[in-house]
Order: C-alpha cells, then sequence, then structure tokens
C-alpha cells in the first residue's frame, strides 16, 4: 500500500503539524464564549429574577426550566421542522452587538429590565449562528419573553385596571341575580359586608399565570401565530369571567348566611374556578383548531432552516475566519461589563431567602404605645384589624384614633408588604381623588419646605438632620360625602432603613435621576439611589380627615404629628422584631 504521508521536496516524510489559529481554536470551545458573554449579564439577571419572582403573579416562573425542556422537543413529529438551521454568524454578531450595547446602558443606569432584554437578543444570537433546528430553538426563545414584565409599571397598572373592571362586571351581574349591593371604586358593599376586590380577587395573579399557560400551549403543539394570538386573547377574556364568577358566588354565599370571602373556604373555591379555566384554555384551542385552517408553526421556522447539512449543533467552528475574529473580540467584552456592575451594584443585594414569604407578624404595641396627646391632637381609640390576603392596605394593621375639633387623626402600622407601597393608588381604588402629591426626600425638598413653612422642626424627628431628613410622602385626598382630607406615609425595611414612594412623581423624576447618575458617575461616587430596603416593609401612614377645607398650618401640624408617630413606632417595632417578648414601654407624657 503506498504511503500516503506528506513528503518533502527530497522525499523524506514530513511531521504532520497544527497550524489551527489561536481564534479558531477559540471557536472551538463554545461554552467559553458562552461563559464569558454570561457573565456580563449575570449581576443583573440575577437582580431581575429575584425582584420577579418575588411579586406573587410571577412566581409560576419557578417551572420555566420545565417549560423549557418540553417546547425544546414539542409535539410536532413532523420531520418538515427538524430540518437544521443555517449557521448565520454575520447576523448573530450584529444581535450580539446590540445585546452589548443594551448590556452596557442597563450597567450604566442599574436597569435589570434593559439588562433581560439585551439577554435575549444575546440568546438569539446564539441560536441565529448554530445549526439547531429552528423548531427547537424558536418556540423556547419566545417563550422566554415572559420572563419580561410590562416596562415603566405597566403591569401595576393593568393590576388596578382589572380591579375597576371586574368590579364594574360584578356589579352588574349582580343586578341581573337581584342580590342588593352598592359599588364605588374598587369596593362591592353587601348588607353583610363589604368586599375588596384586591388583586387574587381582581385575575391578576389567573391572568399572568393563564395567559403564560397559552401561550406554552400554542408553542408546545406548534399552533400558528394567528391561533396563538387568539388564543391568547380568549384567554383574557376567560380570565374576566372567572374572576367575576369568584365575587358573584362569594356575594350569593354571603346572603345564605355562608362566608367564602376568606379563610380555606375562599381558597379552595380560587382552585376549583383555575382549574375550570385552565381546562377552557384547552377547550378553546381545540375549538380555534377546527375553526381556523391548520397552518403549522414551522412555515416561520423555515426562513431560518436549511435542507443540506447534519444534525443540528452549535458549530461556531465552521464561521469564516474574519467572523471568528469578530466573534472572539466581542464576546472578551462581556465579563467586564458583570465586573463593573458588582463594583457598581447597590448596597443590599436581593437574597433567595426573599422569596420565602415570611409568616410576618407582629406584637400587639397596645394602645399605650402612643401617648395620650400628640401636640393638640387626643388619642380617642385603638383597634387591631385583620384583613384578606393581597389586600393594599395590608393584611394586618394596628390602628390609633386622634381627635382635634373638627379633624379625625388615623394612624396605623400596616404590614407586611412585598415592596414600598403607594398608598395613594389604595384610597383611589377605595373612591377618594388624589391631588397635591409631594415626596419629601432629600435635602433640597427639605429646603424648599423650610422656604414655605419656615418651621425647620416640622418635618424632622430624632433620625433626621437638615441634610438628610427622613423620607415621607403627602397626598391631599377628597371624596363626596367623606370631606377632605391629608394622608402622609412612608415604609421602612426590618433593618430601620426609611422608603417613600409616589409613583406618579417617580415616573416624572426619571429625567433628573438619569441626570444625577451621570453627575455621580463622572464624579467617581458611588449613587445612594440603589440603596433600597429588603422586604418585608412596615408603612406607618396618617389618615386626617374634616369635613371643611384643611390650610398650610393644619395640614403641617398633621404632618407634625406622624413624624413624632413615626418617632415613636418605628424603634418599638424594630424591639419586638428582634426580641418578641420585649415588654413595650412607652413614654406616656404629651408631646408638645
Amino acid at each position: 500500500m503506498a504511503s500516503t504521508a506528506p513528503t518533502s521536496e527530497s522525499g523524506f516524510p514530513t511531521a504532520k503539524t497544527n497550524t489551527v489559529p489561536f481564534s479558531n481554536a477559540f471557536a472551538t470551545r463554545p461554552w467559553l464564549i458562552t461563559t464569558l458573554v454570561a457573565l456580563g449579564f449575570a449581576p443583573l439577571l440575577y437582580w431581575h429574577l429575584l425582584g420577579l419572582l418575588a411579586k406573587p403573579h410571577y412566581q409560576f416562573l419557578l417551572l420555566a426550566p420545565f417549560a423549557f425542556w418540553l417546547l425544546w422537543g414539542g409535539a410536532d413529529e413532523d420531520s418538515e421542522a427538524r430540518i437544521p438551521g443555517r449557521s448565520h454568524p454575520w447576523w448573530g454578531f450584529v444581535l450580539l452587538l446590540a445585546a452589548l450595547a443594551g448590556l452596557a446602558l442597563a450597567t450604566f443606569a442599574w436597569s435589570p429590565w434593559l439588562a433581560m432584554v439585551a439577554a435575549l437578543f444575546a440568546l438569539l444570537a446564539f441560536f441565529v449562528n448554530s445549526s439547531i433546528p429552528p423548531s427547537n430553538w424558536l418556540p423556547t426563545w419566545i417563550f422566554a419573553w415572559a420572563f419580561l414584565p410590562l416596562p415603566f409599571g405597566l403591569d401595576e397598572d393593568l393590576i388596578i385596571q382589572l380591579r375597576s373592571v371586574t368590579t364594574r362586571l360584578t356589579s352588574g351581574v349582580l343586578d341581573e341575580l337581584g342580590i342588593l349591593h352598592q359599588t364605588y371604586a374598587n369596593v362591592v358593599k353587601l348588607p353583610s359586608k363589604s368586599l375588596f376586590v384586591a388583586d387574587a380577587c381582581s385575575g391578576i395573579h389567573s391572568l399572568y399565570v393563564l395567559m403564560a399557560f397559552s401561550l406554552f400551549l400554542g408553542l408546545y403543539l406548534r399552533r400558528s401565530v394567528v391561533h396563538c394570538l387568539m388564543l391568547l386573547g380568549s384567554t383574557f377574556g376567560l380570565v374576566l369571567v372567572e374572576n367575576v364568577t369568584r365575587i358573584v358566588i362569594v356575594a350569593w354565599a354571603l346572603g345564605h348566611s355562608r362566608d367564602l370571602s376568606e379563610g380555606t373556604p375562599h381558597t379552595w373555591l380560587g382552585v376549583f374556578l383555575f382549574l375550570a379555566s385552565t381546562i377552557l384554555v384547552i377547550s378553546v384551542d381545540q375549538l380555534l383548531l377546527f375553526l381556523l385552517p391548520h397552518r403549522p408553526f414551522h412555515f416561520l421556522s423555515k426562513r431560518f432552516s436549511s435542507r443540506g447539512g447534519v444534525t443540528g449543533g452549535m458549530e461556531p467552528s465552521r464561521m469564516s475566519y474574519s467572523a471568528t475574529i469578530a466573534w472572539t473580540a466581542l464576546s472578551v467584552v462581556f465579563a467586564p461589563m458583570g465586573a463593573v456592575q458588582i463594583w457598581n451594584r447597590p448596597a443590599d443585594l436581593p437574597s433567595i431567602s426573599s422569596l420565602i414569604p415570611p409568616d410576618f407578624e407582629l406584637v400587639e404595641l397596645g394602645e399605650e404605645a402612643l401617648p395620650p396627646n400628640i401636640g393638640n391632637f387626643q388619642r380617642t381609640g385603638y383597634e387591631v384589624i385583620r384583613r384578606v390576603e393581597g389586600d393594599p392596605f395590608g393584611r394586618s394593621s394596628q390602628r390609633w384614633i386622634y381627635r382635634s375639633g373638627d379633624i379625625s387623626v388615623s394612624l396605623s402600622i400596616d404590614y407586611p408588604y412585598e415592596n414600598v407601597k403607594d398608598l395613594c393608588l389604595c384610597y383611589v381604588s377605595t373612591g377618594w381623588e388624589i391631588s397635591d402629591q409631594r415626596m419629601w426626600k432629600g435635602s433640597e425638598d427639605y429646603v424648599n419646605s423650610v422656604a414655605n413653612n419656615g418651621n425647620e422642626d416640622d418635618l424632622l424627628d430624632e433620625h433626621s438632620s437638615p441634610s438628610k431628613p427622613l423620607p415621607l410622602a403627602t397626598a391631599s385626598i377628597s371624596r363626596e360625602l367623606f370631606g377632605t382630607g391629608l394622608i402622609v406615609f412612608s415604609s421602612f425595611d426590618l433593618d430601620g432603613k426609611t422608603k417613600a414612594l409616589i409613583k406618579d412623581i417617580s415616573k416624572a423624576n426619571a429625567t433628573d435621576i438619569a441626570g444625577n447618575k451621570l453627575t455621580t458617575l463622572t464624579r467617581g461616587v458611588k449613587d445612594v439611589v440603589y440603596e433600597i430596603p429588603k422586604p418585608p416593609y412596615i408603612q406607618i401612614h396618617l389618615f386626617a380627615r374634616t369635613h371643611s377645607e384643611m390650610d398650610e398650618a393644619t395640614e403641617r401640624s398633621v404632618i407634625a404629628v406622624f413624624q413624632q408617630a413615626r418617632r415613636r413606632l418605628t424603634p418599638q417595632v424594630l424591639a419586638t422584631l428582634n426580641d418578641p417578648a420585649v415588654e413595650i414601654s412607652a413614654n406616656e407624657e404629651a408631646v408638645q
């Protein structure tokens, strides 16, 4: 047999050498490029995912890995859908470059949401550069968008709108059934009990779960785009029907001396209706399959497919030399982005333990936790209030009642909350109109307040200073037949860190916040806006009401009452949390 070994011009065999360029050798290890890119996203995605899972209506995403595994295989056995994909390295490079730009902006602004968008583009870049059959990766990539909530707080706005829609539809059904009731804002008032349409009853929890389920069902069964969109729209309507049915059943049961509004009966009612809705979603899918022309999902994925080639996989070694250099150089830039995020991270990172809802309850502080008199206001009562889970005013409250002339003041501790609460939204949901919203949270606000009222002590307590007063939020409220008033509120976490939030003001100040970030970056100062509390949160809130107009002097005195109450209640609450057996001793002297 003739030798096939390479020979030199002299006829002697030469040694076989490996002349693979470094960049190609680097590209033959796709895990290395993937690791570098993943390191760039890790800190921000960690923050994003834990913040997302901390919200009850997103906790279904814990099942996402199982859903991804099912979607990767799918239910479509058609060989046309298993054609290996074509590798498009330069399109992938453009997508990866866009992902890097998004990650850089997310790092600068500390925006986990934007980092998630950039991560989805990076994932698409890897898929486009591979020869994996698109019928595998395209449904998986589409479902991954479920990890991206609506931007700019629109998911919270959706919650408010769903409460209102559910209340109006419920009222119409109760009218048809002849059940006596009255509705205002998001409250259904029955002769025996008032029902507040909280998140669990407004459909926000089951809406997110069932919308994700219908999307999964359409992708898993490889339905057409039109089919999936119509299924999602039908699911939205089914959720509204489900939750109107829930409240109507509760109202009917109360008329027959059965309370299904709380406790185990309410839970089982919700489970039964959720399962019924799930079955209806599957039935609607079959109905649409009968009504619509069958056009398989993979008609889109064929655009990325090739009839030639072998079994698909991640094969960056097939890239041209220039594409390999480009991918290698770009992937190296990602890792330092992760290092910048760690350096610029918030002072308090969320922990995995925050995903476990705590069995949180405060010791009753008692009536004497606040003095009999605060300024000109005299204490007239104390009560402990228990509410249903998900009530916007908190599951529990301890409330002290004060009065001065025709002004009644309610001081309460509301708990627990998963995040800092905008109390204005809670009062809007119960029929109050909000005006003149203000947030006091920095030295500039403090200077302006002093210029307006001439008294430094009105907005300070023992933890405040002229350079850094504790934050609080105020808003004027009014309601027909109920009079006018003022609400003052702030929240603190288990470490005693105080925070206040009014979403309308926060959105309006977004430009100023971005400018402050740029200023602190150029000065080399770490931005304190990242130092946010950790849940659970406890809210202290004051509700002052009168049937006459409240002037500025009265508002200042009411704010002073809130500050004095917060100064006394905060350390007492923290003391009971650190040692539940502690004996609370309140100073009973009048605060002047």
